[in-house]
């Protein structure tokens, strides 16, 4: 009896930790900036939307912005086409959190700009290890974040035109199958065009946009090297992508401004 149990909850933590979890998009200032974050067993994605024109920063685990040595995400450069995302640490005292002194351990894997909006995709390991960093211990199952953010007032980011705290997020169980399948959209929400990238191994699908009617209102096959739509004869609102590969269907919400 013993055993069957043992074995029953081993079995139980094995399915519990193959599933996929998600905070879905946290709004952080109004619709201006929001962040999601998804994870899966080994690695952790993170989304933020954002106003192309401004720097902005998300910190990870975090209360406070005077707190010394907690995570920060960081979106800066020199111009609009130059900004990409650093690995950041907090230095207390209001200070401008410093470049961690390890390598950045997020990886970018999208920084779009459409519309002046940045849509910007990165991922890491759930746990880098980087103590030096302060880098915040994800867990790919139910369990809460806490954020801080920052909008700045430029792109350099040099100061912040509004900041919040207090913001607490929880992972659920992911069931957006257009994800899981390996599939990325950007931006979300779009304005005369989107994006689809493909998962490895596929190389081409049919993409069909629907309204909240149910009413087909698109319809295009798109590639790995030609896979933007065009959506500026479409009215503002909320649609669902349905993309088909090889007789398998997957769906996702997408919202047009």
């Amino acid at each position: 009896m013993k055993n069957k149990l043992l074995l029953g909850f081993l079995l139980f933590c094995a399915f519990t930790s193959a599933q996929n979890y998600t905070t879905n998009f946290i709004e952080l200032s109004g619709t201006t900036f929001r962040v999601k974050f998804d994870t899966n067993p080994t690695t952790v994605t993170m989304t933020m939307v954002g106003p192309s024109a401004n720097g902005y920063a998300v910190g990870l685990g975090m209360t406070s912005m005077f707190t010394a040595g907690g995570d920060c995400a960081f979106v800066s450069g020199a111009s609009v086409a130059a900004a990409t995302l650093s690995d950041r640490r907090f230095s207390g005292s209001g200070a401008q959190p410093a470049l961690d002194s390890a390598p950045n351990n997020w990886t970018v894997t999208s920084n779009v700009v459409a519309s002046g909006v940045r849509t910007l995709i990165a991922t890491r390991a759930l746990n880098t290890g980087d103590t030096a960093g302060g880098d915040f211990v994800f867990t790919n199952g139910p369990s809460t974040i806490d954020l801080i953010w920052a909008l700045g007032s430029s792109i350099t980011f040099t100061s912040h035109s509004s900041r919040g705290n207090g913001v607490s997020a929880n992972f659920v169980l992911s069931t957006d199958s257009f994800y899981l399948a390996g599939f990325k959209m950007y931006p979300n929400p779009a304005d005369e065009i989107f994006a689809i990238d493909l998962p490895n191994g596929t190389e081409t699908v049919e993409v069909k946009l629907y309204d909240i009617l149910g009413k087909l209102v698109l319809e295009k096959t798109i590639t790995k090297l030609e896979n933007k739509i065009i959506t500026n004869t479409l009215n503002s609102g909320n649609y669902i992508v349905k993309v088909t590969s090889d007789d398998k269907s997957y769906s996702t919400n997408l919202v047009i401004e």
